[in-house]
């Protein structure tokens, strides 16, 4: 078997994700949507589950950790960021959902994805890939560095 990656260790954990939790966040990202980003309460997104399902429960969303689905969504281009307070801080913690940055983590987790999808198809994947690095390090210093526009990588 090998040794397990922390890929497949994210994936065993996405899979105990019920998928009405992912339509509740779907739902939150499209009601706060505002063109740059989605920014909403971990209160506000536990009201909108428990108002679709009785199961699980707010403990057993708590206790089996199934609001941890940051990576799921980072798989899937997002930035997300969830942000609680501190010991001495007084407000609600909050996920925000953006698709204008993209950090290292969500690069990595994207290319996967890339070659999950593209399988042996290496054209696709190779210009799906070029167009992540676009998006990463900037077309001008891609220019810079390749002496190509963007158009040429896709």
């Amino acid at each position: 078997m090998g040794v397990i990656t922390p890929d497949k260790i994210q994936m065993k954990a996405r899979k105990k994700i019920p998928q009405h939790i992912i339509d509740a966040v779907n739902e939150m990202i499209t009601a706060e949507w505002d063109g740059r980003h989605a920014i909403f309460t971990q209160d506000d997104l536990m009201e909108l589950v428990l108002k679709k399902s009785a199961k699980p429960t707010k403990q057993e969303i708590y206790d089996g950790k199934l609001f941890d689905f940051e990576y799921v969504f980072r798989r899937e281009g997002w930035v997300v960021v969830y942000d609680k307070p501190n010991y001495n801080e007084d407000y609600n913690a909050n996920f925000t959902f953006s698709k204008d940055e993209l950090d290292k983590a969500t690069l990595i987790a994207m290319m996967l994805k890339a070659e999950e999808d593209c399988g042996q198809d290496y054209e696709k994947l190779h210009g799906t890939q070029d167009n992540l690095l676009l998006r990463y390090i900037g077309s001008e210093e891609v220019k810079e560095i390749y002496g190509r526009t963007p158009k040429h990588c896709s």
